[in-house]
């Protein structure tokens, strides 16, 4: 706007996307969500349609992968998603994982259900490649729960200083942001706190 209609900056005012919050209202129990998708604990999550390579699910499987054993143990990792383009490439090689038990691809999730993932998740992994934008970091931010993402696109632009970022084409790089969150209850709630006040400010 400013090369093309010679437009002022001051003139200009960016008005960034929203979320619905009633879609993440609901009262499902966890105990009901662990049974309905076969969780034993505390998870890690990534809502996307499974699409390869746009959405990334294969550097966050290898990330995955590389988490110590005792992390692999008490969190495992939920990728809501219908399947769309390359999705088998994904799928053929979450099924030999050694991890494949702690992975759970639940397909298309919605009302209740995401609802539910959201608010109960301990992490929200956002390895996307591409991003216009990122609602998902929303979501995320308005169900309280920490977020790390890709340094890619939109997202470091949209989550500011309330998430971890890392190299989405580096799964150690993601497996790193993983760990450092998790082990850290303080910049858990800093990264919360983070969050929520980014929503205000949009």
């Amino acid at each position: 706007m400013i090369r093309y209609y010679m437009m002022k900056p001051e003139q200009i005012t960016l008005n960034y996307n929203g979320y619905n919050p009633a879609k993440l209202d609901t009262d499902m129990p966890l105990s009901e969500l662990q049974e309905k998708y076969g969780l034993k604990g505390k998870y890690m999550l990534y809502i996307a349609r499974i699409e390869h390579p746009g959405k990334n699910h294969l550097n966050l499987l290898k990330a995955y992968e590389l988490l110590p054993e005792e992390i692999k143990a008490e969190y495992e990792l939920v990728c809501g998603g219908g399947k769309w383009n390359n999705s088998e490439i994904v799928l053929d090689y979450h099924a030999n994982m050694k991890d494949r038990e702690r992975v759970h691809f639940p397909g298309f999730v919605s009302g209740d259900d995401i609802a539910a993932l959201y608010q109960n998740a301990a992490l929200y992994v956002f390895p996307s490649l591409y991003e216009g934008f990122g609602i998902p970091l929303l979501e995320a931010f308005a169900s309280g729960i920490p977020v790390i993402c890709s340094d890619r696109s939109s997202l470091p632009e949209i989550g500011a200083e309330a998430v971890r970022l890392f190299d989405p084409d580096d799964a150690q790089s993601i497996a790193d942001a993983m760990q450092t969150v998790l082990n850290d209850p303080t910049l858990q709630l800093q990264m919360i706190f983070f969050g929520l006040r980014t929503l205000k400010g949009l």
